[in-house]
C-alpha cells in the first residue's frame, strides 16, 4: 500500500551534543552511537531516542466523492419482467418455447429414477409404520385399555 501522507519527522533533532569533559570521551560516544544506529538498521534521521515519544504515521481520510448518493426516489425504477406475457396466447407461446429447452430423461434413465423413488417411498412408509405401531403398543402398555 501507498500511503500518500507526507512522513513525519521529529521536531527535535535526534543527534544533540552533549558536554563533553575532553575530546577522546566525546569522539569514542559518538562512535557507540553511530555503531548502534547501523546495526539497528536504521537512517540516522529515523533512530528512536530513549523516552522519545513514538511517532506514528496516520490513515489518510477518503478521498470525496465527486457526485452526492443519489436520492432513494431517483433509484427506485419500475423493473420490466421481459418475460411476462402480454396475454395468454403469448403466455402459452412462451411457455411451449421453455419446455422446448428442457433436457428430458431417457426411457432408461426415467425407468432407473423411478425405480429408486418407489424404493425410497416403500421404505419410508415401512419405516413409519414399523414406528407407529410401536408407539401405539408402548402407549397401550404405560396407560393400560379401558
Amino acid at each position: 500500500m501507498s500511503d500518500n501522507s507526507p512522513e513525519q519527522t521529529p521536531e527535535e533533532p535526534l543527534d544533540e551534543p552533549t558536554p563533553a569533559l575532553d575530546d577522546e570521551n566525546s569522539q569514542s560516544s559518538q562512535e557507540d552511537a553511530a555503531e548502534a544506529k547501523a546495526e539497528d538498521k536504521l537512517p540516522a534521521e529515523q533512530a528512536p531516542r530513549a523516552g522519545a515519544p513514538i511517532r506514528r504515521k496516520t490513515a489518510q481520510a477518503p478521498v470525496k466523492k465527486s457526485a452526492a448518493t443519489r436520492k432513494r426516489s431517483e433509484a427506485d425504477v419500475e423493473h420490466v419482467d421481459p418475460y411476462k406475457a402480454k396475454n395468454p396466447a403469448h403466455f402459452v407461446r412462451q411457455s411451449t418455447d421453455e419446455l422446448k429447452k428442457v433436457v428430458w430423461p431417457t426411457r432408461s434413465q426415467l425407468a432407473k429414477s423411478f425405480a429408486s423413488v418407489l424404493i425410497f417411498v416403500v421404505f419410508i412408509i415401512a419405516f413409519v409404520g414399523l414406528f407407529d405401531t410401536l408407539f401405539g403398543w408402548l402407549l397401550l402398555k404405560i396407560l393400560g385399555t379401558n
